[in-house]
């Protein structure tokens, strides 16, 4: 159905989340995360990703790579093993989803535009999400699902941080959540229409593109870093007073 929609407008595109799957050939070299599909030799990973569906038969994939630690991922798997049990019960993943190791971004034909597709959590790090701007990224796209958060401040707090990554990036953003707020966000973080949480409906807007090249994009959390360095400093004149005192 969205293929023969697609095909009477050749300049439209559709971003969506998906979760799918890529199967490995038997001469492959496995992922880390992948996993043996039951009754076979054969293995698979599996992906949280985003797309784009145009009119050609051409579809690039974004895998998420920035995942939740608990729910997505397992960190030191090999050494907690013991809690697969616990942590599958609990609705998480112990292998882990698959990722990629860069922020791709999804080129229009007609006009070389770009965006980048960031799912979910990913919209959180400033820093992590600059890397689409620097591959090209003219627009953000969040695509997220907040209903896991239920009706408490958490869903208010993650549609905020678009508006920090709109500000810090210059870039207009279109954000859809499925059960949480779905809004359009201009170049000032400013957002320009929204849709409450739990509300089936549509929204339809414009926004502006942008190539510039912001300073936080250039240098990310430098602040961060700095804050890092000095505090490091104010640690080791601590231990060295404690010293000189026990003396």
């Amino acid at each position: 159905m969205i293929r023969a929609f697609l095909s009477r407008y050749p300049k439209l595109k559709y971003v969506v989340g998906i979760q799918c799957y890529r199967r490995y050939d038997p001469e492959e070299i496995l992922s880390s995360t992948s996993r043996k599909l039951q009754g076979s030799d054969l293995y698979y990973d599996s992906y949280n990703a985003a797309i784009q569906l145009d009119s050609t038969d051409y579809v690039p994939f974004y895998f998420k790579s920035q995942l939740v630690t608990g729910v997505e991922k397992m960190p030191y798997s090999r050494y907690l093993k013991f809690l697969e049990g616990l942590t599958i019960k609990l609705g998480g993943t112990f292998r882990g989803w698959g990722t990629q190791d860069f922020r791709g971004t999804f080129l229009s034909p007609q006009d070389s535009l770009r965006i980048g597709p960031v799912i979910c959590w990913e919209s959180v790090f400033g820093e992590y999400l600059t890397d689409y701007i620097k591959n090209g990224a003219n627009f953000i796209f969040v695509v997220t699902n907040d209903g896991w958060w239920g009706d408490t401040p958490g869903y208010h707090q993650h549609n905020a941080l678009s508006s920090v990554r709109a500000i810090e990036t210059r870039r207009s953003i279109a954000r859809s959540a499925n059960t949480g707020i779905s809004c359009f966000i201009n170049q000032r973080g400013e957002v320009l229409q929204e849709l409450g949480w739990w509300i089936r409906d549509a929204i339809k807007g414009t926004i502006n593109a942008s190539n510039k090249i912001t300073f936080y994009v250039k240098h990310g959390d430098f602040i961060g870093r700095i804050a890092r360095f000095f505090a490091l400093i104010v640690v080791l004149m601590a231990i060295v007073r404690m010293l000189v005192k026990s003396k």
